[in-house]
């Protein structure tokens, strides 16, 4: 199913492609070819450093405007909107960026899941 999502300027990419369970699985794709499916723990270990440095608040409120992006479908814009969050970090926007995409694409999968109970409520 490949279905190529976002780039960034480091050359990585976000997609959704065929996972375990279905074919919505988030895959990180590097410019050296590696491609694995992003952790949980992770991403939500990174979140909390950036967290120590910017503030927990800050943090969760950017957080909370991803969330409310997240419908069924990706949107150019939100992804868009997403990259204009992670500008305001500085020399950190580009990780954050694609935590916030990764979350923002993860919650669409759990949306996209025939018989979920919780939708994009996924942590």
């Amino acid at each position: 199913m490949e279905t190529r999502i976002k780039d960034f300027p480091d050359g990585s990419f976000l997609e959704y492609d065929n996972g375990k369970f279905d074919e919505w699985c988030v895959y990180m794709n590097q410019p050296n070819g590696t491609r694995l499916p992003p952790l949980d723990r992770d991403y939500f270990t990174q979140l909390q450093s950036f967290g120590r440095t910017y503030g927990v608040a800050r943090i969760y409120e950017d957080y909370v405007s991803v969330y409310n992006l997240v419908g069924k479908e990706v949107n150019n814009n939100d992804l868009k909107h997403i990259t204009n969050i992670a500008l305001a970090y500085g020399n950190d926007a580009l990780e954050l960026d694609k935590i916030f995409t990764i979350l923002y694409m993860a919650m669409i999968a759990e949306e996209r899941k025939k018989f979920t109970k919780l939708g994009k409520r996924i942590k």
